[in-house]
């Protein structure tokens, strides 16, 4: 088999109690496959890329985004 790591007993138990303790060193091998997977998805997700931020070098964002959006207030705005 593979090497063997330490987990808290806190965290044994619970697994434990929820799975079953013979089928513990299952759930946690499933629960490794499961977030390397999800790891190299967001490594190939733009949206989890890191990127430079970059300045707009407008003063008002805050106050004017729907402006910068929409290209004209919401009309969300006139209904309140």
């Amino acid at each position: 088999m593979g090497k063997k790591i330490e987990i808290p007993e806190r965290v044994y138990k619970q697994l434990a109690a929820l799975d079953g303790q013979s089928r513990v060193n299952q759930t946690v091998a499933r629960i490794l496959r499961e977030y390397l997977v999800l790891r190299k998805q967001r490594a190939n997700d733009p949206f989890f890329q890191k990127r430079k931020s970059y300045s707009s070098g407008l003063s008002d964002v805050s106050e004017n985004h729907d402006d910068y959006l929409y290209g004209e207030k919401s009309k969300l705005d006139d209904s309140v």
